[in-house]
């Protein structure tokens, strides 16, 4: 893992994120079957980590009991890529970045058998188009249901309120919600603002790492 982050990344993602992804996904995927979704890819940092996550949670749940199909939890990452502009940021991510996460989560995927699926479109085009259909295995179409959702695309209030209402559906019970860089200002205000008081109604403690990012505890 460290060789992995040292050849991909610079150190500025934010202190503890990576752990949080880390820890959220193991603890969750030994207690709950379904997947993990990320919407917001960049060059693969969390999604390596989400990936370690569920190869190490699958060999902890195959000895105690065993999932249905006997495989880990399918992993999806949604990112188009192409220098597309993002609101409220400078960053656009081209073709390298693509290069480097394909790449790397990729070799990851195959080296630990993970089902790995990236949709190359933006989040409203797979929440509206690739969510409600599922996706092939074995032979057949499997509908979505999230364990883990990781939201770290667009940083604006709409987008992130908009991504979490429509994936809280495909939500499994016990399922958690990881939310990047909720310290985000947008036009119509903040994130937190925002969204604090949503999520609590809907039924989420959150676990607020210093309003940088939050784990969203479904206890419903």
């Amino acid at each position: 893992m460290a060789e992995f982050l040292d050849e991909f990344y610079n150190s500025s993602h934010e202190p503890g994120l990576y752990e949080a992804i880390y820890t959220t996904t193991h603890d969750t995927l030994t207690q709950v079957e379904g997947h993990c979704l990320e919407i917001g890819t960049h060059r693969g940092g969390s999604a390596y980590m989400t990936m370690q996550a569920i190869r190490d949670a699958h060999i902890i749940r195959q000895k105690s009991e065993p999932l249905a199909d006997g495989s880990p939890s399918m992993m999806v990452t949604v990112d188009p890529w192409g220098m597309k502009h993002y609101p409220n940021s400078s960053s656009r991510y081209g073709l390298e970045d693509q290069q480097l996460a394909l790449s790397a989560l990729g070799r990851a995927a195959m080296r630990w058998n993970i089902r790995w699926h990236h949709c190359k479109m933006t989040a409203d085009d797979f929440l509206q188009r690739e969510q409600p259909h599922g996706a092939w295995y074995n032979g057949v179409i499997q509908p979505y249901k999230w364990a883990v959702v990781l939201l770290d695309g667009e940083h604006s209030c709409e987008a992130i309120l908009r991504e979490f209402i429509c994936t809280f559906p495909y939500l499994v019970k016990g399922g958690k919600y990881i939310l990047d860089n909720v310290d985000h200002q947008s036009p119509r205000g903040s994130i937190i603002g925002t969204m604090k008081t949503v999520v609590v109604e809907m039924g989420f403690e959150i676990e607020d790492y210093d309003n940088r990012f939050w784990v969203l505890n479904d206890v419903r």
